[in-house]
Order: C-alpha cells, then structure tokens, then sequence
C-alpha cells in the first residue's frame, strides 16, 4: 500500500531517466553521423577536386613532364564557374545512395582561388621540373658544378657608366639587327651584321621567303625600288610570277570547261595541272604572308627601338657629365654618331614600306585561300573556280612593290679575303663580327623567330642584355689606360656579366633547384650543339637554350649574344693565365721591344708590351670560342703550353688560322675542359630564376601550338586552386514522429557545414 502511493511517481521517474540515456544515445549518434558526414564529404570533395586536375594538358606533360589544367578562357568569374561545376559533378556522381545514408546534399561549391601558373613562375613551374630532374639526375651533380664554377670568382666592383654605355650599345646592335632582318623578309637579300651575305665567288645570296615573292613582273629595277645594278641582276630570277601562274591554270580551265565531256587522258592531266598550280600559288603566298607580318612586326618595333635609344642617349650624356673622369668625352660622341648612322641607314622610307606591305598583305591573304575556289572534277566545280580565279586576277594587280625602297648604292661585288695577313685581320674580325668567324657554316645557321604575341616573359621588365664582348673590343681598339686599369675593367665587365658572388651567396638548396633547371632545360631544349633534344617536336626555334639566356626572338640574335659572352670569359682567362706566366710576359716583351726599336724608352716597350698581352688574349679567345661552338672542349683554366696563339704571330691572324688552331682542341670530354653544353648550364644558372623559367614557358608554348595544332597560353594555364563546399544535412533528432510533429515548419531539421581543401599539382 505504501509503494502504490508512488508507483505514478516512479514511472515518471523511470521514464525521464530512460529518455535522457536514449537522447544521449542519439545525440553520440548524430554526433558521430556528422563527423562521419564531414570526413565521407572531404574524402569526396578530395578526389572531385583532383578528378579535375586529373584533366591536365597531355601533350605538355608528355614532351615536358610538368602538369598544367588548361583552364581554356583567361576571364576569371566564367573559368571558376566551369571548374565549380566540374567539381559539383564529381561530387554528385553516385552519390544518390550517399544521400539518402548520410541525409547530407552538397548546397553550393564555390573556388576561393585560383592558382595560375604565371602567378607564381618559380613555385608552380620551376618546381615541377626540379621535382622531376631530382629522380633523373645523380645526387652528386651539384657538387661537381659547384667545384667547376669556383675559379669564376672576380672582383665585386662595377662601372656605371659603363652599364649604361653597354645598355645603349646592346639596343643599337639589336636595331642594326632587326633593320638586317627587314631587308631580308623584304627585299629577299640574305643579311648579316655588317655586310651582305654572299657567296665564295662574291655574289649575293638570295633569301627564299621574302615580301617581294609575289610581283606580276620585273620590268626593270625601278619596278621594284632597287637603284643598283648588280643587286638587281642577282634579285631578277629570284620573284615568283604570280600572274603568268594565274594566267596558265586560267587558260587550263577553260579547256577543261570547253572539253569536259571528251573525258580522255589529256583532261585528266590537264586537272591535275591545274591542281598542282593552286596548290603552288598557295603554299608561296603563305610564304609571302608570312614574311610580310614579320617585315611589319620588325618595322614596328625598329620605331620604338630607335625612340627608346634616343632616350637612352639622353640618360647616357647626364651619366657622362657627372663622371668625366670615368670615362672620355669621345666615347659619347661616338655612340651619338653610331645612333645618328642607325636612323638614316638602310631606310629611307619607312613609313610608305609599312603602307605598301599592308595593303599588299590584304591581297596576299586571298592568295593563300585559292584552294577555297570550290575546284572539284566536275563541270559545274571548274566553272566556278574559273569564276573565282579570274576575279582574283583583277585583284592581284594592285600588288605593288615599286615603293618598297632600300638604299643598295653602297653595294659592291666583292670576293671575300682567304689569305691571313697583318694587324687587318684582326680588325676584318672585330668588323664583321665574332659569330661569323667562330661557327662554321655560319650561314646556314637557323632563322627562326618566336612570334612576339602571348609571350609569359614579356610580362618580366628584367634587363639582362650582354655587351662584354664590346667592351672589350673598345678596350683593344682604343688603349689609354695603365695595364692594372685595363685588367681591373675586364674583371669587373665580367663580374657585371656573371655575378658568380650572388649565386653562391644563395642557400644550398636554392643552388641544388637551379642546377636542377638547368639540367631540365639542358634535357628537354636544343642548342647550336644540342639539336637532337626533345626531337620528336618541331621546334619553333632551333637554338632554344640560346633564347633562355639571350632572350631576342631570333635565332641568329642568340647566338651572337651567346659568343660574344663565351668570347668575354675566355678573354679573361686567357689573360690570367697570360699575366700569370712569366715566359708569356717576356715573349709580349720581346714583341714589343721588336716594334718600338732600340730607341724606344722602357715605359713605351712597357705600354705596348700590355697592349700585346690583352690582343694575345683576344686572339686565344676567338680560338677557344670557334673550338668550342664546334662541339670542341676547351681547358677552363690553361696554363701557357695550352695556349694555341704564339705572342710572334699575334699580327698575322684571320679566319683560316683560326679554325686550323681549333681543331686541336679535343671533341671528347675531360674533367678540366669546358664544351658548349658546359656553358650553357653556367649561363642558365646564373640567370634569373623568373627570366628563365618565363622564356621556358615561352618556347614549351610556341612548340606545343606549333606541333598540335593548339592554342595553349600559359597565361590561362592552372595549377590547382582552393575550393569551398557548403553542406546541409538533416538532424535525426528532429525526424523522430512525435519530435517532428512539433517542428511543423522543419525549421529545426537541417543544418549546415563548411569545408575548404587546398589542391594542386
């Protein structure tokens, strides 16, 4: 009896007790659903995310090892928006029974960031190739390179004013270049830096794609703006006659129209003619059209060059003023008259050329769509290609190019000297340029040019232009300063040039990536010696390790930066070895006592015997550099029985000596000696990370779009990125029925989580 007065009591009691352990019963639950939720979702969100990435462009990572996602479009809202939906499939994809199981639904995914790979050039490029280059390359690679690059330490020291007496030269040099350039795509005459190029019997050599191809006929010279004699007869057969083409397969297909139905083998052959005809007109106007683009890129930027020098000038003359004694008076007024020659010579007409060659690209442009004019073996298809074709006829008569003129008065047939004879040769060197002299068949060398659009290192403002070679060249033309001031110059010019001090100021690892690259570019990128690299592209330069370091769109352009930095290494190794040698220094003196006389004072014999050293170096260059641009090993550090250049023949050197004395040198390899290849790792090295590793991007880019018919810009290409999702998920706790009948309006039942993932190559 006094139980049943709680019994009511108890049961409540109970009750109460029982709810709470089977509330926390479901709460350890739920608890555990949403972690459960949360770590199934990421896993998800994971492998969406690299599911995506999983899309990298192929042919990049196939020829280059580095992956990229293409993203396709450069404008950011629309990209993040077909990637956040790409990622929402992934996610979705049979997630139906997940659904249901975990009572969660993606809400929203949204991309926080996107990594694109010009963002960042060393850590989402650079890296990449290190990465892989680290199981390609032994371990040891660094040091060995290490040990090599020590004896380059120089002087600390630098020059101002001849930075910026280099800074101009090297933008003069590159305009006398480009206007070469223009003359060749233009007028059809092979060019080079200093002379026309010609044959061993002195005449000129004709290039076979130029903007003149296409003329209707050579009447005499005035036809074409020639006012000399000679050019003009060797230019005369070199023009392709579109018109009398168009004249023949005008005159093959009206046979064709009036003789159809008499089908026989002459119609068949006559078809085939005519076939041939507008497969030949086309392929040449795309010759033509392509030449006249690169005539009217190098006219655009020869403008800009020149404004740019004549800036230059002016910062060069403030430079001078305040630093009289650094440098003399006539150097300036040299530079000045050097510019002055650059703007008046070749051209004379520069604005009507760019006129003439863009209305004449308008009517080549039809040109190179004659295949479009519907020829088919059938009467109505040679009717109408009939029609087409004799419309283009009338239209190709206004393609001038009497107003294309350049000024070839000071042309002369001249046969190029064979024998060596005195102190002229030397000069005929320095004259006609290092590049020429020291690379055999230096006139088949690659004329390949990188299009100047969509280019990652135009966006790098880093100068990293080379003029040692001309400031050694002044130095030998024009002596005036004491033996230790000219020395001093050299080093601290090549210090200026490789800056050996701040690459081995950097810590072990930095050094260990760059070596790395170096590797990667040397592997993957030709050279003047290297042309089997990567050889199952097409490349659109033939000289791409050239271009990292040099950085000129030209082929030929690199190549002479790359001797005329090779030439300014070993002229000041070969000097140390030469001033560090007491049986060298007596042979300079013996020289210049011979040349002096007896009546000469010892400061005189002194002064001359310094200038024989510095010439005994240069000359001992040239050799080294023709060796070595030959596939040949030159000893890094000579000692004077190395030495191939006698102080008694120094007077007596021109190009026949030149190469006889490079082929002593060795074509195999040795641990002391430096080939080509060697350099070339130094160079990059040495070269600012961001400068090189954009101009890789440059050539990867140009070649891929080249051999796959694409349009990849690295400037659209991705790395990864960071993505957020945005869950909801129902609450257990509120689908039980009598909890649910109390939430009527479910506004209790869902709940909602955030979760961000960083992903990338």
């Amino acid at each position: 009896m006094v139980f049943s007065k709680w019994k009511g009591s108890i049961t409540v009691y109970f009750s109460l007790i029982l709810i709470v352990i089977i509330a926390l019963i479901l709460v350890m639950a739920e608890s555990a659903r949403i972690s459960g939720v949360r770590a199934g979702m990421f896993s998800k969100l994971i492998i969406a995310s690299n599911s995506v990435l999983a899309d990298y462009d192929r042919d990049v990572y196939s020829n280059y090892k580095v992956f990229m996602y293409d993203g396709e479009i450069k404008d950011e809202a629309i990209l993040a928006d077909r990637i956040e939906k790409s990622i929402a499939s992934y996610l979705s994809f049979g997630a139906g029974e997940g659904v249901d199981f975990n009572k969660a639904r993606v809400e929203k995914v949204e991309l926080k960031r996107i990594n694109r790979v010009t963002g960042n050039l060393k850590e989402r490029f650079m890296d990449q190739a290190v990465d892989y280059m680290k199981y390609k390359m032994p371990a040891d690679m660094s040091v060995d390179f290490l040990e090599m690059l020590n004896v380059l330490k120089g002087s600390n020291k630098t020059m101002e004013v001849i930075k910026c007496k280099a800074a101009v030269e090297a933008k003069i040099f590159d305009c006398q270049d480009m206007i070469l350039e223009l003359v060749a795509q233009v007028d059809g005459i092979y060019c080079e830096y200093g002379s026309y190029g010609r044959t061993k019997e002195g005449d000129l050599i004709p290039n076979e794609s130029f903007a003149k191809l296409i003329v209707n006929y050579l009447e005499n010279k005035e036809s074409v703006g020639i006012n000399n004699d000679f050019v003009y007869s060797c230019m005369k057969e070199a023009y392709y006659d579109v018109g009398n083409e168009i004249d023949v397969l005008l005159e093959n297909l009206e046979w064709l129209c009036n003789n159809f139905e008499k089908y026989n083998d002459k119609s068949d052959k006559v078809f085939d003619e005519c076939q041939e005809i507008i497969y030949t007109i086309e392929e040449k106007s795309k010759k033509c059209y392509e030449s006249i683009e690169v005539a009217l890129a190098f006219i655009s930027k020869i403008k800009e060059d020149a404004k740019e020098i004549e800036l230059e000038l002016k910062i060069f003359s403030e430079r001078v003023a305040s630093n009289r004694k650094e440098i003399s008076e006539d150097i300036y007024e040299e530079l000045v008259k050097e510019n002055e020659e650059l703007l008046k010579e070749p051209l004379n007409n520069l604005d009507g050329i760019e006129n003439r060659l863009k209305q004449n690209k308008v009517i080549v442009e039809k040109l190179v769509g004659i295949s479009g004019c519907g020829y088919s073996y059938s009467q109505s298809g040679i009717e109408k290609a009939y029609k087409s074709i004799n419309t283009l006829k009338e239209d190709i008569k206004d393609y001038k190019v009497d107003d294309i003129c350049f000024d070839y008065s000071k042309v002369k047939r001249e046969i190029p000297v064979k024998r060596d004879s005195n102190m002229d040769g030397l000069k005929k060197i320095i004259d006609e340029g290092i590049a020429r002299i020291c690379i055999s068949n230096y006139d088949r060398l690659s004329k390949g040019r990188l299009n100047d659009t969509g280019l990652v290192s135009q966006v790098i403002n880093k100068d990293t232009s080379s003029s040692l070679s001309s400031k050694i060249e002044k130095i030998i033309k024009s002596p005036k300063e004491v033996m230790s001031d000219m020395v001093g110059k050299l080093m601290n010019a090549l210090e200026e040039e490789i800056d050996v001090k701040g690459f081995l100021s950097k810590s072990k690892e930095e050094i260990t990536d760059e070596l790395l690259f170096s590797a990667y570019i040397g592997e993957y990128f030709t050279s003047l010696t290297n042309t089997k690299a990567n050889s199952e592209l097409t490349h659109t330069l033939a000289y791409e390790q050239e271009y990292i370091v040099i950085g000129d769109r030209s082929d030929r352009v690199n190549i002479k930066g790359i001797i005329k930095r090779l030439l300014g290494i070993r002229v000041v190794m070969n000097l140390i070895c030469i001033l560090g040698d007491g049986g060298c220094r007596s042979q300079a003196h013996a020289v210049s006592a011979s040349l002096t006389g007896y009546f000469g004072s010892a400061a005189v014999t002194y002064f001359v015997s310094t200038i024989i050293q510095i010439i005994w170096a240069y000359e001992e260059a040239i050799v080294d550099v023709c060796a070595i641009s030959n596939g040949r090993y030159v000893p890094l550090i000579k000692t004077a029985p190395a030495l191939k250049v006698q102080a008694a023949t120094i007077f007596i050197f021109g190009k026949p000596t030149i190469e006889n004395l490079a082929r002593a040198y060795s074509t195999t390899d040795s641990p002391t000696d430096f080939g080509y290849d060697e350099y070339m790792k130094l160079f990059i090295v040495l070269l600012d990370d961001e400068v090189a590793v954009a101009r890789t991007m440059d050539l990867i880019q140009s070649n891929i779009n080249r051999n796959y018919n694409k349009n990849i810009n690295f400037f659209r290409l991705l790395t990864g990125w960071e993505v957020e999702i945005t869950l909801e998920h129902n609450d257990i706790l509120t689908s039980i029925p009598f909890v649910s009948a109390y939430d009527k309006e479910k506004k209790h039942s869902k709940h909602k989580m955030k979760m961000s993932y960083k992903c990338s190559y």
